[in-house]
């Protein structure tokens, strides 16, 4: 897991470093300007942390928002699909 994480931290920063890179990226399976992307890409903070029940809770609410403007197919509950770092054997 500690790898997966370092990985995660390591692609973060340089997201963080290089947000006109990120906006040409996704651009075209977006299918939005790269200069519109830019600008959104300089606003969120990148970093790995853990899913607090605020994180959660917010979570929930755009996936209810989602689900309301038909964005996705069916309701999904958050707090059921956040692993909880524990392994089922």
């Amino acid at each position: 897991m500690k790898i997966v994480l370092d990985r995660v931290k390591k692609v973060s920063d340089w997201a963080k470093n290089n947000p006109n890179e990120v906006a040409k990226f996704l651009s075209p399976a977006l299918g939005i300007d790269a200069p519109v992307l830019e600008i959104a890409e300089k606003r969120p903070e990148y970093d790995v942390l853990p899913l607090t029940d605020e994180v959660i809770t917010k979570q929930q609410e755009i996936a209810d928002t989602f689900y309301k403007i038909k964005l996705i197919p069916k309701e999904i509950k958050v707090k059921e699909i956040v692993w909880q770092g524990k392994v089922n054997n």
